[in-house]
Formats: C-alpha cells, structure tokens, sequence
C-alpha cells in the first residue's frame, strides 16, 4: 500500500508525456500559413514601378510578410504617399514594437507629412531602441537643419560620433557648427582633425580660417581663408569667404575676381552676383555692377534690394541724374520682385 502514490504519479507522468506526443502530432498535420512571394514584386520596385508593387501587394496584405509590408509601405512612400505608406509601417509595428527601421521610417513620413513634432518623438524612441542606426540620426538632423538650431544639431553629430564613431562627415560638420556657434576651441580641435581625416573637404579649412579671423589670428586666417579659395576653385562658399575677407581690407579688385569664380561655380550664386555688384560699384563700374543687380533681383529680390538701394542713395549724392535714373527704375523693379 505504501508504493501506490509512487505508481499514481508514474502514471500521471505516462499521461501527461502521451498527451505532449499528440499535440505535437496534430501541430504537424496543420498547414503553415505560407506568406506571398513578394520576388516578383522587389524586381518591379528596382524598376522603380512603384505602381505595380502596390497593386500586387495591397490586395495582399493578410499574406505579407514583414520584409513585403515595408516594401509596399516604400513604395507608397515613393509615389509621395506618406498616409497609406505610415498605415502599412503600422502594422509591422503592431507586431514587433521594437523594429528601429519600421520606426525610423515612419519618423520620415511624419516629416514628409510636416509633423516634425511627432516625427522627433518617433525617431527618438527608434534612437532608444538601437544607437547604431545612421538614417535615424540623420533623419533628425533633417529637422534640426530646416529650424536652424545649431545648438541641438552639434550635439545631435557629437551623438553620433560617440555612437557610430568618428566618421569625416560628422567631424566636418562639427567643425563648421562650432565655428559659426562661435564655440573657437571646439572648432579649432574639430577643423583641425577634419583636414587630416579629409583633407578634399573644403569646409575644414574653411572653417579654420574663419576661426583663426575671430580669434584676432589675422595672418594665419588671411593665408588659410586664400588657400582655400585657390584649393578649392568649384567651391562657391570658399570664394565668396576669401572675396569679403578682401572686401574688408578694400581690395575690391582681387575681390571681384574671386566673386566671379563663385558666379562660375554656381550661376545662381545670389551671395555672388550681390559681390559682383558690390565690387564694381566700388571701382565705379557703375553699368556692370547694376547689370549684376539686376540679375541678383531676379533670383531673390529681397535679398537684393538692400544693397541696390544703398548704391542707388550714394549715386543720388553723387548728382549723375542719367545713371539715377537708371537705378532708381532697377529699385522699382526689384521691389516688385520681393
């Protein structure tokens, strides 16, 4: 009598291992739920037939797998359809919370819909879920750059040099924000280390010099501001940096040279053409220099206006009522411009 519980449970045990054995079984006799092939569907999304993915896939959706949900979700995105495209990356979502990617570009969409409030809650808790991701970064830096807000993109690429390491990228753009934040020892250490990590970067240097000029380091930002500009003749930013360094010491004449190779390198330089101006008024090429007003208000009259009325005020006084006549009629026109 007393080994009879140990039997019971002998039994018990046989029992429980017979019913495991025939749940298994019948698991096995059940069909999987096989998902869609979506191959055919990839090949048309390289061909940039975004249409015909999204006609294959959305009357397919129950059988997508998560790879064939975000690429019906892109390709509503490529038709700039960031509604449908958001609705579709939420169902991945609704099944793993935790995917950065899903989240990350969902965050995009916010910002193609302008929601960038919403889109820096979503890119942050993707951030939180994986610190390695680049488009996430760089997908707030996109909201950052349209504020303005240097404060929070310098610390944004600082991130992302201790999270992804220190790429020529990041460095560079460190040291531009830090020379235009005024922040002179972060740039010098910065620029620095840009121009050894990539020295065809333009902004390195550039930057270095400009921070040499605020520091009162004049001769050493003289050479690198003009080295620059030599180095780096398709760069309109360093022409136009080396050409108001030259119009601060009134070399309008070297200025003017520099001014016309940043009109080269990008024709639509409105900085350039309002250099240009400015430059031959000052050596009383009065023609050319309304010429290149003219064609500056045409691009931004604006932005063009203010130095085109001071120039017209100092023809004033100078009591030549033809050429006033002429730049009063180029005010009147940039005015409607604006």
């Amino acid at each position: 009598m007393k080994n009879i519980p140990a039997v019971l449970t002998l039994i018990i045990l046989l029992f429980t291992v017979s019913l495991l054995d025939f749940h298994l079984a019948l698991a096995q006799t059940k069909p999987t739920a096989t998902k869609y092939d979506i191959r055919s569907a990839q090949k048309l999304y390289a061909q940039k037939e975004y249409e015909k993915v999204i006609a294959e896939l959305s009357a397919r959706v129950e059988k997508l797998s998560r790879d064939g949900l975000l690429l019906l979700a892109r390709s509503y995105s490529s038709i700039k359809n960031p509604i449908e495209a958001i609705k579709t990356g939420s169902i991945i979502l609704s099944t793993n919370p935790d995917d950065f990617e899903v989240k990350t570009f969902l965050g995009q969409e916010q910002i193609h819909l302008g929601k960038d409030r919403e889109a820096l809650i979503t890119l942050r808790e993707s951030l939180e879920l994986n610190k390695k991701y680049e488009p996430t970064y760089l997908s707030i830096a996109e909201i950052y750059e349209r504020r303005k807000n240097k404060y929070e993109l310098r610390l944004l690429y600082l991130d992302m040099i201790e999270s992804l390491g220190e790429k020529p990228a990041y460095i560079t753009k460190v040291c531009q924000l830090a020379t235009l934040e005024g922040l002179y020892d972060l740039s010098t250490q910065y620029c620095r280390k840009g121009i050894q990590v990539d020295p065809n970067d333009y902004r390195n240097p550039l930057y270095l010099g400009l921070t040499f000029k605020e520091t009162g380091k004049i001769e050493e930002a003289t050479k690198l501001l003009k080295k620059t500009a030599d180095l780096f003749p398709k760069s309109e930013e360093a022409q136009i940096t080396w050409a108001q360094h030259l119009d601060g010491q009134k070399n309008y004449v070297a200025s003017l040279g520099y001014y016309q190779r940043a009109v080269q390198a990008s024709p639509n330089s409105i900085n350039g053409l309002l250099g240009l101006a400015q430059s031959s008024f000052e050596l009383k090429k009065y023609d050319e220099a309304l010429q290149f007003w003219k064609k500056a208000c045409q691009l931004n009259g604006k932005a063009t206006n203010s130095s085109l009325r001071k120039a017209t005020n100092v023809v004033r006084l100078s009591r030549q009522a033809e050429l006033l006549t002429k730049f009063e009629a180029a005010v009147d026109t940039c005015i409607k411009m604006e």
